[in-house]
């Protein structure tokens, strides 16, 4: 009963998030489209400087973090940090934009950020799978649900078998302190 309930349970879980996929798949690349051109747009004056001079980002922000004092150093660190946001969401992009549909799961674990990941997640809408993107990773949703059960599944059935040894266990050894129950009708005096 119990067994039947995980495996259920587990089989339209792994479902509905494999049937999801797709939708939040587009969302995440979304966000990371929007957060890209934010990044980019913070960082406009620094890049044009940087270009003009014939530096690269990166020398131009070390050269300024050693040429500035305690107050601008917060901004070099700043633009710093938002100069290494910009190389890892374009590299996501890149690679998020030109993954084939059998390989986006892969690039989506590579280039996954959690912070990125609970914004979308707050602003997530669930879309119907009416694609055919949708009922594969829906398929296969099922399918590593219906794997996720058997591993829930084995440690119970474990446990289930050995408590069952046990029993039959103890049940053998109480008959044979007893003694074996004759089936010899009893004598009436």
């Amino acid at each position: 009963m119990l067994s039947r309930l995980i495996t259920g349970i587990c089989a339209v879980a792994g479902t509905f998030a494999g049937a999801q996929f797709p939708a939040y798949y587009t969302q995440y690349l979304q966000h990371v489209s929007g957060r890209l051109t934010q990044v980019m747009r913070d960082l406009r004056p620094v890049l044009q400087d940087a270009q003009a001079r014939g530096l690269s980002v990166q020398t131009y922000l070390e050269r300024a973090a050693a040429e500035s004092g305690s107050y601008t150093r917060k901004m070099v660190q700043s633009d710093m940090q938002a100069y290494a946001d910009l190389q890892r969401l374009e590299a996501a992009y890149r690679a998020l934009s030109t993954a084939d549909p059998e390989r986006q799961p892969i690039a989506l674990a590579r280039h996954l950020n959690l912070a990125d990941a609970q914004a979308v997640m707050r602003d997530y809408t669930p879309a119907l799978p009416l694609s055919t993107e949708g009922v594969t990773y829906g398929g296969a949703g099922l399918l590593l649900g219906l794997v996720a059960a058997w591993v829930l599944e084995s440690p119970l059935r474990v446990w289930h078998e050995a408590r069952r040894k046990r029993r039959l266990r103890r049940r053998i050894l109480r008959e044979a302190r007893i003694g074996a129950p004759s089936h010899e009708p009893a004598e009436t005096t």
